[in-house]
């Protein structure tokens, strides 16, 4: 791994004690006592053997008292290193914590604007009308080039840099991929192809990810190869490993994503009873998301090439643009019966906790089945690991937070066009109730973040200051995060929440010819006519 970025945060400086500590400090005090011996030898040079030989037994003896007196200072400097910089830390961590949910905000005015304007669109049309197909067809004609391949490119941007994707030709691929969407999406929607039906849509997304992805990276490892040594070819297999290293886990999230909203959320619906509801929102859904996280997360350690470690976050970022927005939209819309959706958030509040002081533990605990106690501990517990967990936490809580303000204000712009997308199967939702709801919600994740940066901190002793200064002082990094909530986060929320015909859910490409599964509420006037599904053109 390449860590020679001006940026990159020492890993050392934040080591804690089980870890190791760095001998760098030792080395230089070594440095200073050979320079010092040096200067001495001048002065011996003068004299006759027996003093000479009398004057290095008593530096040899003196430089051995130095270097002890160095090593329990260096020691002494690792530790109160240790102790300012690493663990609980009062005001400044409560201050961080206040840092992260400032650039929450920040993303989520972003958001809440692009959610604003996306409500103004007529989706379903006049009464007996279901979809508003040209609204549907240019929504996704630019979600898929902004989610797809402009996202691919700006994530490879932010790994390795402008002129490393210049010299690949990535920027050559993302534009003749995104003319090819264009006119293909284009066509189809003049012909009157009913594409979604047949699953086109989320098959020119896999591949975007299962192939035009591997491309690049394969690309990006050739350039680097080359940069290395000009003259050997590439090693088609190192590029091959790179490519699997970072395409992996988009590849992942995509295909379990796809799953998820395509069958798993038209299950959920199907559920009447609100005691299941809220227990799918807290057992299995946070459980299906943790899964893949960690499988994720198995990526971040990997040579995947980039000059500063702290980069790598970047391949996990895919599932929580999806895992947050999507959770807290579940936490408004699951029930309208007395308080049980208050008492779902206090219960999801608590839930986090848990879930969360439990994290590394439940990681090692994982991992010492599949490799043993030792490697598990090894593992979980790398500097590496630590210092990617934190600077992951660091975005996960600030996506969190974002999350907790457009939620409402996506449920309240968009159940209009309730017939439409999924979560909207129940009454409208009163402004006051949504706005009492978000209080309540941010009180308790308040309260949470509080107790979780405790423990996080305290016990398990996670670099969250460090990893937070990096993020603070990439600025492009923090911009790349608020464009991927908007892309893959907003609009591919939407387009996977759109409520319209699949094969296998439908007999055909009518809502009416739907069961529950794919439409909980089934438009009033399909059971009035016998009619296909009429949409509007215009």
């Amino acid at each position: 791994m390449i860590n020679n970025n001006n940026n990159e945060i020492p890993l050392e400086e934040f080591s804690p004690p089980s870890l190791g500590r760095s001998d760098q400090s030792v080395g230089s005090s070594g440095s200073s006592i050979s320079g010092d011996l040096e200067s001495q030898g001048g002065l011996n040079s003068t004299l006759d053997k027996s003093i000479g030989t009398s004057l290095g037994t008593s530096l040899e003896i003196s430089t051995d008292k130095e270097q002890k007196i160095q090593d329990e200072e260096n020691f002494d400097k690792d530790a109160d290193i240790l102790k300012n910089k690493i663990g609980w830390r009062g005001l400044k961590t409560v201050r961080l914590m206040m840092e992260r949910y400032l650039y929450g905000i920040i993303v989520a005015v972003v958001v809440s604007l692009f959610i604003v304007i996306l409500s103004l669109p007529n989706w379903s049309g006049a009464e007996a009308h279901y979809l508003n197909i040209k609204t549907y067809s240019i929504f996704f004609s630019f979600a898929i080039l902004l989610f797809g391949p402009i996202y691919v490119t700006l994530s490879f941007l932010v790994s390795y840099g402008l002129e490393n994707v210049k010299k690949s030709k990535i920027l050559m691929y993302t534009v003749a991929a995104s003319i090819v969407f264009c006119i293909l999406f284009a066509v189809l929607y003049l012909k009157g192809v009913k594409y979604w039906f047949y699953y086109l849509d989320a098959l020119a997304v896999l591949v975007v990810y299962c192939l035009g992805e591997v491309i690049c990276a394969y690309r990006i490892s050739g350039v680097l190869q080359k940069e290395e040594n000009p003259v050997q070819k590439i090693n088609v297999v190192k590029a091959l490993t790179l490519a699997y290293n970072y395409a992996a886990p988009d590849i992942c999230v995509t295909v379990f994503t796809l799953i998820y909203m395509f069958f798993l959320i038209p299950i959920y619906l199907t559920i009447n009873s609100s005691i299941l509801r809220l227990g799918w929102r807290l057992i299995i859904h946070p459980a299906y998301w943790t899964l893949i996280v960690m499988i994720a997360r198995q990526f971040l350690t990997k040579d995947i090439c980039t000059e500063d470690i702290m980069r790598n976050s970047n391949i996990v970022l895919h599932t929580f643009f999806h895992h947050q927005t999507l959770g807290k939209i579940f936490v408004y819309t699951f029930s309208d019966d007395g308080a049980l959706t208050e008492i779902g958030m206090v219960i999801s509040a608590i839930e986090d906790i848990i879930l969360r002081s439990l994290a590394l533990k439940r990681d090692e605990w994982f991992f010492t089945l599949l490799i043993g106690r030792e490697k598990a501990r090894a593992h979980v517990y790398s500097q590496q690991s630590l210092q990617l967990r934190a600077a992951i936490l660091n975005i996960q809580v600030s996506l969190e937070f974002s999350g907790l303000i457009t939620a409402p204000l996506f449920v309240y712009m968009f159940q209009k066009h309730r017939v439409v997308f999924h979560f909207f199967d129940g009454p409208n939702i009163a402004p006051v109730t949504l706005l009492y709801q978000s209080i309540l919600s941010i009180s308790l994740d308040v309260m949470a973040e509080f107790i979780c940066t405790y423990i996080e901190t305290r016990f398990y002793k996670l670099p969250i200051y460090h990893t937070w200064r990096w993020m603070k002082s990439n600025k492009g990094f923090l911009c790349w995060i608020v464009y991927g909530s908007l892309s893959m986060g907003l609009l591919a929320m939407i387009w996977t929440c759109a409520r319209v015909p699949r094969a296998g859910l439908c007999t055909s490409d009518d809502i009416c010819t739907c069961s529950s599964i794919i439409a909980s509420s089934i438009p009033e006037w399909c059971y009035n006519s016998n009619s296909t599904l009429s949409t509007m053109t215009m």
